[in-house]
């Protein structure tokens, strides 16, 4: 157990030292290989895929609520809806906006942690 503590340690120092952690033993380069092919997977598939699916969502439910307001009957309803709308547009803005953000900025965050995994990427 102290084996292990001593080992975290010792990659929590060669962080804080900007020292390379993986890239040591073979299972270091291996390990930093799976890591590049991950991100890889994830950046190149997954999140075009979310950013379909979170825009097929939005197109969906904005035009639910689009026609809720157009059916509200009494001027309660209308403004019941239209915060209802309003709310929607401004969280999925948000969500899209977030996952554009980590899709552009992934590669600059990982370089803040690993400059050397940042450059195979």
């Amino acid at each position: 157990m102290s084996s292990l503590m001593f080992q975290a340690a010792d990659a929590i120092m060669k962080v804080a030292t900007n020292a390379p952690v993986l890239a040591e033993s073979q299972e270091g380069k291996q390990a930093e290989d799976w890591a590049v092919d991950f991100y890889h997977v994830v950046h190149d598939t997954v999140m075009p895929i979310i950013l379909v699916v979170l825009g097929a969502i939005a197109v969906i439910f904005g035009i639910l609520r689009g026609v809720r307001l157009a059916r509200a009957e009494s001027a309660d309803q209308q403004q019941e809806a239209k915060r209802s709308l309003i709310t929607f547009i401004i969280g999925i803005g948000v969500a899209i906006g977030l996952v554009l953000l980590l899709f552009f900025l992934l590669p600059t965050i990982i370089s803040w942690f690993n400059s050397d995994l940042a450059k195979k990427l």
